[in-house]
Order: C-alpha cells, then structure tokens, then sequence
C-alpha cells in the first residue's frame, strides 16, 4: 500500500483466517495473460476483471515490469530469439508458440509476423525491426551462396534444358524436362523466387481492375476482395464482417474489452495499433501531414482530408430533407436534428435541452454566472462569444448589416430581421387577449402589462409605478427637474416631449394671425 507516493505497509494473504479468496490471484507470466487488473482504494487493494474469465481459469494479475523482474518472469529482449540445442543441432524456437526455426532471422520474422499485434509490445517491435534490418542481409546472401553452391556441386550430373522444339515420343515425352526443373533448385524454386522479389523491390502480381501491385499472390488475393466485396470473415458475436483475418482480430476486441496497446506517456490504451500510433503525434505534436494549397497541418489524414474540402469547395453531405450541404459528417449530423426536433444535450439544472453540446456548454454559463468573454474596450462580459462580437461594433461603428430596401444600417441581424417587417408590414407577434399586433417582440410583451395591470417600473423616490420603462424615465425629470426639450424660439423647456409640441403650436397660431 502506498500513501502520498511512497510505500507504506502490505497486506499478507497467508492466513487464510484473515484472507479472502483473493490470496489466490497470482502474477501472470506475462502482461497479455493478465485477466485482472489491481487498484489500489481507501488503502484496501481491488481487483477488476477485463475480460471473460471461463471456469477453471487462474486468475492473473501484471503487476509491472519492476516487480516482475523480482520474480524472474520479465526476461531481457534478446532472451525471445536464444538458441537451443536439439539433437546436437542449434535450433531458435518460438517463445509464445511451438514452431521452430533454423536461422534467428527466420525465427524474428515470425515473431513480428504472427506475434506482433496481440503479444509484443512496441518496444519489443522496434528492437526486433532494428534486428531484422541489421542481420537479415547478410542471412539472405549467405542463403543465396549456398543454393549456388548446391546449384554448382549438383551441374554434372543435371542434364541440359532440352530444346523447346524437340518433342518426345511416348507416355514419358516430358520425363528429361521435368527433371531438370526439380535438379536446379535456385532457379525454379518458388518460395526462393518470393523471398528474391520481396528483397529486389519485384512487384509481379498486379490487380487487373486498378493499379495496385504486390510482391506475393497472397496480398492480391486479399486486395481483390475490395472490388468483388467478398468479407469472408465474420464475428461470430454480432453481424460484422470483413475481407481480413486480421481486421477481424481487431474487431473482437471490442467484445472482450481487451486494449493491448497502450500509451507509455498517459493512461490511454486501444485496440487497434494504428490508433495508438495517432493518439501519440498528440504528446510528440508531431503534424505530419501538409496541405499541399496553405500552411494548415495536422496529426492525422482524415483531419487533412476534411480540411482540403474548404479549398475544393467540395460539400458531399447532403441533407435529405432539405438543400443544406456540408463537407463534414457530424455538420449534417447536427443539421439533421432541426428536422427531427431532437434535443438530446439537456441542462442538469432546469428544464432546457438543445440540439448541440456547444449550445448546452454556453446555456450552463447562466447557472454558474461565468463570463468568459470580456470586452477589452470596457468592462462589458458576456458568456457568449456572439454576443461579445456584437458589442464590439459599438465601439468601431460598423454596421455591417444594410436594408435593401432603404438607407437603414445596424449591427446585428435580429435588429435588420426586425426593421424589414416595416416594409413587409408583417406584424407576427399578436395579443391573445384583444386585436393588437405588433412586428416586435418587445412591444407586444409591453402591451400584455395593459391586460395583467402589472407595473414593475416603481420609482425609487416616490410611490409612482408604470408599465413602461420610458414612463419611468419622463416621471424621474419631476425629481431631478431637468427639461431637456427645449423650444427653439424662445426660452421655454420641458421635460416631456409633448409639452413641447403644444407649447410650439402657440407660435404657429401667433405666425399664421400675422400673416392674416
């Protein structure tokens, strides 16, 4: 047991008075054997099982290299290619399997072959490559030297090809032929003709429906599948099928929840090695691919693939309801929800739920009054980025939404939405109690307080309440006497709008008796 990173007691499991069954969890010989994984908890130890674990099976838990070297079970990398002495004859066995093999080099590629994936890890991967690259030229030219020596050893007593145009008579007419293809081994030899192609860069079987070309029969056999859609290998779980084994493999993971790649930086682990080598550009930040068009770069191609679409215009998501386009799935996948009315990101506070997590993120805000968005002109904040980019144009001026009809500009395009109903003379907001409809929002919201008799404008010097904040606004000027309407006449001013008009018709009377 550990307590603030150093060791702190341990727990003995050898009375079985004072032991459960977990004293009979052994240390498995190896990390992939593991069934169970240990946690420690409030100073107690757990065990967590990962995988389907038959009766009759030990239970096996890794519990790091550290540890396991004390026991003897972690061997030094060079330990999976040491030879053995058979019959007096040096042979290199498979440590995970029964084969066997002549040469370390043989041995190695069979390791990375059909034990990469689900036994060794990816150190164990790169130093048996760094092996392989080191070695495995100078075991094929010596396996070359010494089929050139049988070939030479073996010439007097081969016979010499016969002549195409020479035909024998009887049932034996191609016996000479035939022995001269099986005497001269380097030759005809097919596995040696693939060993020598894969070596010489050869690619002699090509697809006949596309380009591609491999060096070995049993790779187009597995490319042709893709044109004739042929998945021969199922799950034997669920409905998936494949045109690999190996895709397969990888696919049961899913049902056994087994990771067998995993990050050596985070706790992070997949499984597939592909992912894993992804999820690692993420600590090295490593952006290997380039977009041949800006400076845009990324860790993965997909990410790059979508990110060209901006370049080409290309939009090959189409909603089909409506003409919406995009060039990213999860775009139309959001899109596709207006129709449906699905709002599947609900607030844990109130009521609320939307139809996208960056909506659900910003209306979260509200419980926890953060203001993330602040105005670096003054000490305006909002907790919406949108709202910040539309005060900002008070400051600059610009308005950059324009009524097509008149002179009309403003800074948001609620407020332009709202001017063009005057010219519509639209008036979409209507009192369910009387006849009264208005184009805006607020005005209709103001006239309801006439229906409810709701007055929650309250003056704060004396007992005068309204239902209008502009009421409000006229009523303090008897307070603080200000009179900002002035005549332009004579001296008179005052604090109400009309007032003013009246008080100008006088002039217009006394004007027009002159005139008469």
């Amino acid at each position: 047991i550990y307590a603030n990173g150093k060791p702190s007691h341990f727990v003995d499991a050898r009375d079985k008075v004072t032991s459960n069954w977990m004293r009979y969890v052994n240390c498995a010989p190896s990390e992939s054997e593991q069934n169970l994984v240990a946690f420690q908890f409030k100073g107690n130890i757990y065990y967590r099982s990962y995988k389907t674990i038959f009766p009759g099976t030990e239970l096996l838990c890794w519990y790091g290299n550290e540890y396991g070297r004390e026991l003897g079970l972690v061997r030094d990398k060079n330990l999976l290619i040491r030879p053995k002495l058979v019959n007096g004859q040096e042979c290199f066995s498979c440590v995970y399997c029964k084969s066997s093999f002549t040469t370390a080099v043989y041995n190695v590629r069979h390791l990375l072959r059909m034990h990469g994936r689900n036994k060794l890890s990816q150190t164990d991967i790169q130093v048996l490559d760094a092996w392989l690259r080191k070695n495995d030229a100078e075991e094929y030219s010596k396996e070359r030297q010494k089929k050139r020596y049988i070939g030479v050893k073996n010439h007097s007593e081969q016979p010499t090809k016969p002549n195409k145009n020479f035909q024998y008579e009887g049932p034996h007419q191609n016996a000479e032929e035939k022995l001269w293809k099986e005497n001269n081994l380097y030759c005809t030899n097919s596995k040696s003709a693939v060993y020598k192609s894969k070596h010489e860069g050869e690619k002699c079987y090509k697809c006949d429906v596309c380009d591609y070309a491999c060096n070995t029969s049993g790779y187009l056999k597995t490319h042709k599948r893709i044109h004739t859609g042929e998945k021969c290998f199922k799950c034997d779980v669920c409905d998936y099928a494949f045109n690999t084994s190996s895709n397969l493999k990888t696919h049961k993971r899913i049902h056994t929840g087994e990771k067998s790649y995993k990050c050596d930086v985070c706790d992070y682990a997949s499984i597939d090695w592909g992912n894993l080598q992804k999820h690692k550009r993420i600590h090295t930040l490593e952006k290997c691919f380039k977009c041949d068009v800006c400076d845009y770069a990324c860790n993965q191609s997909g990410t790059l693939k979508r990110h060209k679409r901006i370049h080409t215009g290309e939009k090959c998501y189409k909603c089909d309801v409506c003409d919406y386009a995009c060039n990213q799935s999860c775009a139309l996948r959001k899109h596709k929800r207006i129709h449906t009315g699905e709002k599947c990101f609900k607030c844990d506070v109130c009521d609320y739920a939307f139809n996208t997590s960056s909506n659900l993120k910003t209306h979260k805000r509200i419980h926890t009054g953060e203001k993330c968005y602040k105005c670096d002109v003054c000490d305006y904040a909002s907790n919406d980025w949108g709202n910040l980019q539309r005060h900002k144009r008070i400051h600059t001026g610009e308005k950059c939404y324009k009524c097509d009809v008149c002179d009309y500009a403003c800074n948001s395009s609620g407020n332009l939405k709202t001017h063009k109903r005057i010219h519509t003379g639209e008036k979409c907001y209507k009192c369910d109690v009387c006849d009264y409809a208005s184009n805006h929002s607020c005005a209709l919201k103001t006239h309801k307080r006439i229906h409810t008799g709701e007055k929650c404008y309250k003056c704060d010097v004396c007992d005068y309440a309204c239902n209008q904040s502009g009421y409000l606004k006229t009523h303090k000027r008897i307070h603080t006497g200000e009179k900002c309407y002035k005549c332009d006449v004579c001296d008179y001013a005052s604090n109400q709008s009309g007032a003013l008009k009246t008080h100008k018709k006088k002039h217009t009377e006394k004007f027009l008796e002159k005139i008469e």
